[in-house]
């Protein structure tokens, strides 16, 4: 047994209808990180945590055809009063199973049966009947033989071989994954940094007699145990040997590990082998491997969640980008508010400047005019040659006043003129303003 890509992975070397082990291709097992009670990794977990078995041998005893009849006609069989239970390991004697067999036993009653109808061979049956059935998309009755060692007469073995392909399917879904699902193409909980120093010394401690070429298998064992950590609280008994264990007696390895556990979506990862992982929306940075045993139908629908995904992406930042916008617009109408406020005051002031100048020019015209007479008045009066002089000087000054009136009527226009580009000016930002909105 060993680890491969995102499964686990058995081979026998000999069954019932294969003495000489010529069919002894390896049978992939798959996690089910979304119901922990089905699945096969966590309760492979919660064993070898438990019970920590030798190195030559998985489950204890000589034959373990009678070990399983045992358990299975023990766990449905409801307990007599005083019973108590008692395992073949030391480690066991804490826990009681009682609970369990009478959980059992009810569940069985609800369904209406009892436990001569389940048998070694139901959960085979059970497995092989839910792959083929379950669905109008389902692995192929070939693969499913090869799974479970049928013998099929000798035409099915001559021309159907075992291909890879077929069993992990078959393994996709035997271990409960929804197939009509993306999240059929789910990953094991893993570590983000993978097998680092932390993950391997807490492997050591947790599963000290096992050996070193199982390794895959007690990572993703061990994450799957402290992924499921509440679930597995909530349903084991307290007195259940699993929570004696090295990790749980010591919270701060479990602190540290659970902050680095974690279950990747199908969306996280590549699907297919020639798919680049740059293309997906990864947003964690771990090791990284594709999803495998995935028929093309979950392909098609893990990239419409891609697709999906990123339109939501795009339709947040669109929300962003109008938010912005309604901000923007909402700032150009303060601006429009203080520019006709400006306009208004700019308007008032002109026209008092204005009415100012146009008031001066009114008393200067008076002026002009009262001087003009005066002037007249004058030359009339004296006509010699001695007063010659004097009609000059006052003609100098009527003629720079004149000046004078003349450059404060030019600055009024000007004025007015400037007034008249300032407002036009002011006009154009507004409309510039309402075209971009």
């Amino acid at each position: 047994m060993g680890w491969k890509d995102d499964h686990m992975w058995i081979c026998f070397p000999h069954s019932k209808t294969d003495q000489v082990g010529e069919r002894n291709e390896p049978k992939s097992i798959y996690a089910n990180p979304i119901c922990p009670a089905i699945c096969p990794i966590l309760a492979m977990g919660v064993y070898l945590m438990s019970h920590s078995p030798d190195t030559r041998k998985l489950f204890p005893g000589g034959s373990q055809y009678h070990r399983f009849v045992n358990c299975l006609q023990k766990v449905m069989t409801l307990p007599e009063r005083g019973e108590c239970d008692e395992s073949s390991n030391a480690q066991d004697a804490p826990y009681d199973y009682r609970a369990i067999r009478k959980a059992v036993c009810q569940e069985l009653q609800r369904l209406g049966m009892n436990k001569e109808d389940l048998g070694t061979h139901s959960i085979r049956k059970g497995a092989a009947t839910y792959c083929t059935s379950g669905s109008t998309h389902c692995p192929s009755v070939t693969a499913v033989s090869d799974r479970a060692s049928w013998n099929n007469g000798t035409i099915p073995k001559t021309y159907f071989k075992y291909e890879a392909a077929s069993d992990l399917f078959v393994g996709r879904t035997a271990c409960g994954l929804p197939i009509h699902s993306a999240m059929f193409a789910s990953l094991p909980p893993q570590f983000k940094k993978g097998n680092d120093e932390l993950v391997q010394s807490t492997i050591q401690l947790c599963f000290p007699t096992l050996p070193g070429n199982m390794n895959g298998i007690l990572i993703h064992c061990l994450a799957s145990i402290v992924y499921h950590f509440d679930y597995l609280r909530k349903e084991l008994d307290p007195s259940h040997p699993l929570w004696s264990c090295a990790l749980f007696r010591d919270t701060g390895i479990y602190e540290q590990l659970k902050e680095q556990v974690l279950v990747l979506l199908p969306t996280d990862v590549p699907i297919e082998m020639n798919e680049s992982s740059e293309n997906m929306m990864c947003t964690v940075q771990v090791p990284i491997y594709r999803s495998t045993g995935c028929p093309p139908h979950v392909t098609s629908l893990v990239h419409e969640k891609q697709w999906m995904m990123k339109t939501q992406l795009l339709q947040e930042k669109l929300d962003q980008v109008v938010a912005g916008n309604e901000q923007l617009v909402a700032a150009n109408e303060q601006l429009r508010l203080k520019q006709d406020s400006m306009m208004q005051k700019m308007e008032v002031e002109f026209k008092e400047i204005v009415n100012y100048f146009k008031q001066s020019q009114g008393k200067n015209e008076e002026n002009r005019l009262l001087l003009l007479q005066q002037l007249e008045v004058s030359m009339q009066q004296n006509h010699g040659h001695e007063n010659f002089t004097v009609q000059m000087q006052l003609r100098e000054v009527v003629a720079k006043l004149q000046e004078g009136w003349d450059m404060q009527k030019r600055m009024i226009e000007n004025l007015q003129q400037q007034q008249l580009e300032l407002l036009q000016h002011l006009q154009q930002q507004q409309q510039q303003q309402q075209q971009q909105q």
